[in-house]
């Protein structure tokens, strides 16, 4: 029997682990002379799939999603990336990582690192396979924010794993020390952002309380996170998404001296397009006004903008401001 009819015939049984185990050892030439086979196969289990009747019932014929699935094991096996993109989204690995990761490892293409970027950007939920694919040394963690985001989608509200935030971010110490502060870089969208993952999720689950409870416990660095949440409102993120970081960052409760510390970011932040983020900064220079930690000619340098600020509080809060000063 040949090739190609040995692979059509564990596809149509729904044969995973058999189709899996026929690439193993398979070079890549002869795999890249079975793509066309793959293809094919793939096409015409999902359009079978699609054509049941009782697809999204509880009458749905399982058989066909088992055909699906090995099709698209044998599509990974063997298509080039432009081949993959081609199919788009019947080409995603779904629910099936471990075969994935296997044969990609037996595999080892050279193109591994931008197929891993590309399927991020289309489906940030290939994140864990992405993120296995980077623990067994098959590629790089991509430089995209896709796979910022990604984390964010496989770790909290959305994520299959039940592990609170916090535990999964410590079970995983070089994301903290590298991809978790890109959090602050990646504005995201829809769904997928800090806002909206806090935003449909009780708060003890959420972002806000993990990074308070890993900063209250010495593993985030509390400096570290008071800096990066006013350069994140420093970025015009959209006003949704901004406020996430302002609601973080007053979440840490900034004394006297550390707010004083960080007085010229507050000042930055006067001139922000976000009218909340102006009265945010602004709160906080009255705060510093207050105790006499303000510094008069760095305040009346930087708030000009904010007298012409839409919030009649803000502006009238700059005015006093300035009447104390003088």
């Amino acid at each position: 029997m040949t090739q190609a009819k040995t692979l059509e015939r564990l596809v149509c049984d729904g044969n995973a682990r058999g189709c899996v185990e026929l690439f193993a050892e398979m070079p890549e030439e002869e795999r890249r002379s079975l793509a066309p086979h793959a293809r094919r196969l793939l096409k015409e289990s999902w359009q079978a799939l699609e054509d049941d009747p009782n697809r999204f019932s509880a009458k749905a014929n399982s058989t066909l999603q088992e055909v699906t699935d090995c099709a698209a094991r044998a599509l990974w096996a063997t298509a080039s990336p432009s081949e993959m993109k081609k199919l788009g989204w019947r080409a995603r690995p779904g629910r099936n990582d471990e075969d994935c990761l296997r044969i990609m490892a037996n595999r080892r293409p050279a193109w591994l690192q931008d197929w891993c970027a590309w399927l991020l950007e289309e489906w940030p939920y290939c994140w864990t396979l992405v993120r296995q694919f980077v623990k067994q040394g098959l590629c790089d963690p991509p430089e995209t924010d896709g796979y910022v985001l990604g984390m964010l989608a496989c770790m909290g509200t959305y994520s299959r794993d039940d592990r609170p935030i916090a535990k999964a971010l410590e079970s995983e110490r070089d994301l903290l020390e590298g991809l978790f502060w890109r959090l602050f870089e990646v504005e995201g969208g829809g769904d997928l952002s800090l806002a909206a993952c806090d935003k449909y999720c009780a708060p003890e689950h959420g972002w806000t309380q993990a990074i308070l409870d890993l900063a209250a416990r010495g593993v985030l660095d509390r400096n570290r996170l008071l800096d990066a949440s006013l350069d994140a409102l420093n970025r015009d993120f959209a006003q949704f998404r901004a406020g996430w970081f302002s609601r973080l960052h007053e979440a840490l409760q900034p004394n006297l001296e550390e707010r004083a510390a960080r007085v010229g970011k507050y000042l930055d932040l006067l001139a922000s397009p976000i009218p909340p983020t102006v009265s945010f900064a602004m709160k906080a220079c009255k705060l510093l006004q207050a105790k006499g930690k303000l510094p008069a000619n760095a305040f009346l340098g930087a708030v000009e903008p904010a007298l012409f600020a839409k919030s009649k509080s803000t502006a009238g809060t700059a005015l006093k401001i300035i009447a104390a000063l003088a």
